[in-house]
């Protein structure tokens, strides 16, 4: 066994009047690297006699306190001499009367605080931990095992977490590489809320704790702060009894990517000022696939693959009367299975683009707590939730675009209380179920249940600026279910515009204008038929400058045969000039000059260039004078003359009354 006493020096008593130089020898730093101790010669240690007196020892614990000060000149001259340690190895650290793993995590972790290391590495295949592991001081390190599914991590006690930042500060920190394992059974096929469990474990895997950000619930506790935060290629199995990860108040990055989330409770971010969830695989969660909650600043959910989440497959909402986040991009993901809907929007977030996603096997609830209310691709709300009808912090600029939603068994989009909402490029596939819960069959006429895309049934005056444009949203089933394809009643400056509609059981009524010019600077052709008119009076406008045609053309097969228009003559007092005209053209659509009708704008006379002829009428088969108008004119063919009424008598040209 090496001594590891580092210095035991001494000298020899002195007179006070020699002043020869003492040579102590060697002195003999012991290194520990890797659990192994190096030998190391510090140098020749020289001093002028001393004055009788008692003898000087430098000690292990003095000299231990010049290496570990970061200022100390023992260390820098260390530092200089010798390349520093790059990785902590925990196995290395362990000692025989540790009561678990924990305490040789503890030991590394404390090692590369202290030197400045770069990497904590687990080489086991396995680890138990008795008590949390506190990463708190460290900074740029990666914490890391041999790779997920090689290192494992499990608790021996019901442990709060497994490693946190429990006391202090931490910033720059990996996780990598390792799977953390809980105490549920995967038992579950489907959605579903309730557990089973045996043993016991950590409830939540890695905690990330700092001080930053606000909203309507107030600032949180200052005193530590947590920065840049990442777990990379890490796995969580079987955590239900708290959430696999929970980041709160981390400044900088909280990032997730490349992992895979198993069988656990939602993975859990709030506060934090830029959320990255990406490229993970997430399956049987007991609650939201991802949850990205209240005061988060950034968020970007882009990639994953959620299969079988017991309520949302993403939550970028708020929570326990929090608002929801800001500045969202929830893109190319692909969510299967959930018990609530795909993507949850609640509680006011707002600067929101949800893109690209693709959602099916929705359910109407998980299978432990069925709802009616439930299976809808995307629900947009104010906040807050506990007052749906007058939201006083309204969702805001959001934007659905490019998704895909089959089979959603209520809807596919639903929005109320938003300021500002464009749902536009999507595809929604038979929307709607036959029956509820309780088998009756859902009414054709059932706002709520049944749609494409709507405001949600009863807070129309929550909406304002909602613009539904260019979506596919088609009812394929030999029955078809889907009541309203798009529904924008009662909605502020509702537009919809340019949207495809098949197997809709009301009609989709679209409302492009809705009080605003709507301008096309090229041809618009129509194949079939336009009809205009609603319930409020029907209104069709043509307009251009003064002196200038406006023209509807009729043609056979593409050759001018008539025209109604608006002459070109130039418009004057009077109202001189705009005169109506209806016009003809021959066989090959030239126009035939001079051959028409015109009504003059200035006294409404009618004009025509060939004679009018009137109706005809035998004495015995004419209307009475008093059934039209007086001056209303026919020709008697038994009187073989012209007659007139006078409103209650026919009159000839003369003022005869004729019988």
């Amino acid at each position: 066994m090496v001594d590891k006493t580092l210095a035991n020096i001494k000298g020899p008593r002195g007179n006070g009047v020699q002043t020869p130089r003492i040579t102590l020898g060697a002195l003999w730093l012991d290194e520990i690297k890797n659990g192994m101790l190096f030998p190391r010669n510090v140098g020749m240690v020289q001093g002028p006699q001393g004055l009788p007196g008692t003898n000087a020892v430098e000690n292990d614990t003095a000299f231990a306190t010049y290496v570990a000060a970061t200022t100390s000149l023992t260390r820098s001259a260390l530092n200089n001499q010798y390349d520093q340690q790059s990785t902590v190895d925990v196995d290395a650290l362990r000692l025989p009367t540790d009561l678990s793993a924990s305490e040789s995590w503890q030991r590394a972790i404390n090692k590369a605080k202290s030197f400045g290391i770069r990497r904590v590495l687990g080489k086991s295949n396995s680890y138990l931990f008795h008590v949390p592991v506190d990463y708190s001081g460290l900074t740029d390190c990666t914490i890391s095992g041999n790779g997920r599914d090689a290192t494992t991590i499990k608790g021996m006690e019901a442990i709060d977490s497994a490693f946190a930042n429990s006391t202090g500060n931490a910033r720059g920190i990996t996780f990598y590489g390792i799977t953390f394992l809980g105490n549920a059974v995967d038992d579950t096929t489907a959605p579903q809320r309730g557990r089973t469990t045996s043993g016991v474990s950590f409830n939540i895997a890695i905690r990330a704790t700092g001080a930053w950000a606000e909203d309507t619930m107030g600032p949180l506790p200052t005193g530590k702060s947590c920065t840049d935060i990442q777990i990379d290629s890490c796995a969580f199995k079987n955590l239900a009894t708290g959430l696999p990860m929970y980041f709160q108040g981390v400044k900088g990055y909280a990032k997730v990517t490349n992992s895979l989330v198993e069988n656990c409770l939602d993975s859990g971010f709030i506060y934090c000022a830029d959320v990255q969830f990406t490229n993970n695989l997430v399956r049987r969660s007991r609650d939201n696939g991802v949850s990205v909650s209240r005061g988060c600043q950034s968020v970007t959910v882009i990639g994953n693959r959620i299969e079988d989440s017991c309520y949302w497959g993403i939550w970028t909402a708020g929570f326990e009367g929090g608002r929801g986040p800001e500045r969202i991009l929830v893109a190319a993901n692909n969510i299967s299975g959930t018990g609530y809907g795909a993507i949850s929007l609640d509680d006011g977030p707002r600067n929101v683009t949800v893109i690209g996603n693709t959602a099916d096997r929705f359910y109407r609830g998980p299978v432990d707590e069925q709802n009616a209310i439930h299976g809808r691709g995307v629900s947009v709300t104010g906040w807050p939730s506990g007052n749906l009808a007058s939201p006083t912090h309204l969702a805001r600029n959001v934007t659905i675009s490019g998704n895909t939603f089959i089979d959603p068994p209520r809807g596919g989009v639903s929005f109320r209380g938003v300021d500002g909402i464009a749902v536009i490029g999507n595809t929604i596939i038979n929307p709607g179920s036959a029956t509820n819960l309780t088998g009756t069959a859902i009414a054709s006429t059932d706002q709520s249940q049944n749609y494409g895309i709507s405001m949600t049934s009863g807070y129309a005056g929550t909406v304002s600026n909602a613009t539904v444009a260019h979506n596919i949203i088609v009812d394929y089933r030999a029955t078809p279910v889907m009541n309203w394809a798009v529904n924008l009643a009662g909605v502020t400056n509702g537009t919809m515009l340019h949207n495809t509609a098949v197997g809709n059981r009301q009609q989709l009524q679209e409302t492009p204008e809705n009080g605003n010019t709507k301008i096309y600077n090229r041809n618009v052709d129509i194949a079939s038929r336009v009809t205009i008119g609603g319930t409020a009076a029907a209104l069709l406008r043509m307009t251009g400058p003064t002196a200038t045609y406006r023209t509807i053309v009729f043609q056979t097969d593409g050759v001018d045969r008539w025209a109604f228009r608006m002459s070109n003559t130039a418009e004057g007092s009077g109202n001189t000039g705009g005169d109506l005209e209806f016009v003809r053209y021959d066989n090959s659509g030239t126009f035939i000059s001079g051959g028409g009708i015109v009504i003059r704008r200035s006294n409404g006379q009618l004009r025509a260039t060939y004679p009018i002829k009137g109706a005809t009428s035998t004495t015995s088969g004419r209307p009475t004078a008093a059934s039209v108008e007086a001056g209303a004119f026919l020709f008697d063919t038994n009187l073989n003359r012209p007659i007139w009424s006078d409103g209650t008598r026919w009159l000839d040209a003369v003022g005869n009354v004729v019988g």
